[in-house]
């Protein structure tokens, strides 16, 4: 960013060129002043976060205007800081992940007086 208020878009920053910039040790090192030497490092941004959410709901109308509900849900989730995995490993990994279930059950029952 060089001056954020420009009237310009392409005037409020400026852009590192491929000789300014080069990736090694999981982040990447800028050369503002081309001196040789590294003057900014940013960590690798790069990740990878996966769910898998799934619902079962049950509905039983047992008498008019009354209804048993029985609901299940299960959750997982994975997470790979450098988002290096493919898309069939992870699936495998977040299946070997222990799932987070919710059980519930409500019952409404109608009352007419």
């Amino acid at each position: 960013m060089t001056d954020p208020k420009a009237t310009h878009f392409t005037d409020r920053y400026s852009e590192f060129t491929t000789d300014q910039q080069t990736y090694t040790d999981d982040a990447y090192h800028f050369d503002e002043n081309n001196d040789g030497f590294s003057d900014y490092e940013v960590a690798d941004p790069d990740f990878n976060v996966q769910y898998f959410i799934s619902n079962l709901v049950i509905r039983w109308e047992y008498t008019p205007g009354s209804t048993l509900y029985v609901v299940w849900s299960q959750g997982r989730e994975g997470y790979a800081p450098q988002g290096d995995f493919s898309f069939k490993e992870d699936m495998r990994d977040l299946f070997a992940v222990h799932p987070h279930n919710v059980f519930l059950i409500k019952l409404n029952y109608w009352l007419s007086l």
